[in-house]
């Protein structure tokens, strides 16, 4: 229908930006590490649009706006489909399954079973929407919680931020996998926009029999 065609479209818009914003403010901030010509560091992006394939990168929650708005509730619509490394963090997917249950993510284990000598058994592909599903996140999906006390893997990564290592929450960490139309929201689209087309085009095609 046009109204939800319409709704996946302003979702699309939100996960673009990857913020939810009164007066133009953003409510989360998205940093990935870049190269700096020596190394490299952590990046404020301008927009979660700057997201690539491949990006490790942590969502900072904006501490102004909260002030600001404190009677807004602040929620974030996940911008790319990404693979949780460090952290946990808890998902609703209704917006891809249409179940409302919170979905716990956790890390997947990268762990070499050294006591096995078959190298398919540490090879395996990864399968977003299988076996491994509880490690991934979802683009469309949105973000109800994360959080990540003992980081053992920021300590091979930059810095962080000045203004985060003195807190004792630590960022949770993703991995990006696919973005913009390559995504699990720019999937549906794709289809929804697809289904659209066909029915005017058979609309014509009817009026033109008639």
């Amino acid at each position: 229908s046009k109204r939800s065609v319409a709704a996946a479209i302003t979702l699309a818009e939100e996960a673009k930006l990857g913020i939810d914003a009164i007066d133009g403010e953003s409510a989360h901030q998205f940093w990935a590490v870049r190269p700096n010509g020596e190394g490299s560091d952590w990046v404020l992006l301008s927009s979660s649009d700057e997201l690539l394939p491949a990006d490790i990168f942590f969502i900072e929650t904006n501490e102004n706006y909260g002030k600001k708005n404190s009677n807004t509730k602040s929620s974030i619509v996940i911008p790319v489909d990404a693979m949780l490394l460090d952290g946990s963090c808890v998902t609703e997917e209704a917006a891809l399954t249409g179940e409302t249950i919170p979905q716990a993510k956790i890390p997947l284990d990268l762990s070499v079973d050294a006591s096995t000598d078959d190298d398919k058994s540490n090879n395996v592909p990864l399968d977003m929407t299988g076996e491994h599903r509880s490690s991934c996140i979802f683009a469309g999906t949105k973000l109800l919680y994360s959080s990540n006390e003992d980081s053992e893997l920021l300590e091979s990564l930059p810095p962080l931020p000045s203004h985060l290592r003195t807190k004792s929450v630590q960022p949770t960490i993703y991995l990006t996998l696919r973005t913009g139309s390559y995504s699990s929201r720019g999937e549906i689209i794709q289809a929804m926009t697809r289904s659209k087309m066909n029915l005017g085009l058979s609309n014509k095609s009817n009026e033109k029999d008639s």
